[in-house]
């Protein structure tokens, strides 16, 4: 099984566009700059990210996407680190 970089998901999902593809960057871009924001506007987030977990539950193709990415991001961050 081949494993994919970040960068290689952020770019096939920026190709690919719709839905899943729109709210993937997105939630990388946004989870990427979050070590950036000032408290206001991590917390914010947060909620944003919460919200989503919630819209997740309903079937959005755009939250699946939004929430695929900041997970990729965060382990990213987190391998980053090693």
């Amino acid at each position: 099984m081949q494993k994919y970089t970040f960068k290689q998901k952020i770019d096939y999902n920026r190709k690919r566009g719709g839905a899943f593809g729109n709210g993937y960057v997105a939630g990388a871009k946004m989870y990427t700059d979050y070590p950036k924001f000032d408290k206001d506007m991590q917390n914010k987030v947060k909620k944003l990210i919460s919200s989503f977990s919630q819209t997740v539950k309903l079937g959005s193709e755009s939250a699946k996407g939004f929430l695929s990415g900041v997970r990729d991001a965060a382990n990213e961050r987190k391998n980053a680190r090693r």
